[in-house]
Formats: structure tokens, sequence, C-alpha cells
């Protein structure tokens, strides 16, 4: 079975996280937000090496991710946003969707597995999250500027730089 796992990078206001139409329960969108925000905090407060060995520099002005809307210094949940990803995971084509389709950025993930379906759809969104910061470790070398140009995007860390950047 292969499962196709389409995540929006930015996530924008909504007025709440129960998404109409949506596939995932509020908890599982908890499960997301809460590892998104518990790897973001480890990369603005210098935890997180490159594949150099070296810490990444602390960052500032870094947005929490939220699952409601709220006046503080959050993103929140975009349930439209949700369902799009969705409906392009649902056709099971592995790539990403065509930008003027979505209008943000997005990262792709694909989990093979002998396990049911249930499982893959439990564990799948912790796994891709996973698999997306550990481009960080993996691939991402030194850059003391932290500015993303072309060559950085040559190391294969487009999906770190989706879930990890200062908004």
């Amino acid at each position: 079975m292969i499962l196709f796992l389409i995540f929006p990078a930015i996530i924008v206001a909504v007025t709440g996280y129960d998404c109409q139409g949506g596939k995932l329960t509020p908890h599982k969108r908890k499960k997301i937000v809460d590892e998104h925000n518990k790897h973001r905090s480890d990369l603005i407060k210098g935890k997180l090496s490159n594949k150099d060995g070296n810490l990444m520099p602390k960052g500032k002005n870094m947005m929490e991710m939220s699952l409601i809307m709220n006046l503080s210094n959050a993103r929140t949940w975009d349930c439209e946003l949700e369902i799009s990803a969705q409906n392009w995971a649902d056709q099971c084509v592995f790539g990403n969707s065509p930008k003027y389709q979505r209008g943000v950025g997005e990262n792709i993930y694909t989990l093979r597995s002998p396990g049911s379906a249930e499982i893959l759809k439990t564990s799948a969104p912790m796994l891709a999250i996973e698999s997306w910061w550990t481009q960080l470790s993996q691939f991402y070398r030194n850059n003391p500027s932290n500015i993303f140009t072309p060559g950085v995007a040559s190391q294969g860390v487009s999906h770190f730089t989706q879930v990890g950047q200062f908004f």
C-alpha cells in the first residue's frame, strides 16, 4: 500500500479547527501542529544541528502554529488548505500540485508499507514531519547568513525550509 501525503507548508488564519469536509480529526490536527511547534521551538532556540554538526543559529520572530483563531503571535490551521492538499493527495500523484492551484508552498511525502491503511493513516503524518525536519541534519551545510539561496536549495533541504522557515 502506498499512501501519499501533502501538507500545506504555510498555515494561515481560520475560525477553528473542525474543518467541514476535512478528513483529519481535531485530535490529528492537534498532533500535527504540536509536532511542528516542537521542532520549530528547538530550531529557534538553537538546539538543532546541521549536516556539519554545527548548531543552527538562534532565531527570533518565528510564529507558533495554532489550531484556533487568536490574537497572539500565531499562525492558525487553514481548513481550505487541508482540503485542497487532501484532494491532491487523493489523486495519488507523487509531486507538488500546480502552483496556480494552491498559491502556497507544500511538502510531499510517500510511505510504503505492508501494513493496513488505518495504521498508515495514523503514523504517516508524524513520519512525514520527522522526514522533513531530518533534512536539516542530513543535508543542510553551514550557511552563516542563514539565507535561502539556489545553492542552499540544491542541498536537498526544500522540505525542511518549508516547515522551518521564519515567518
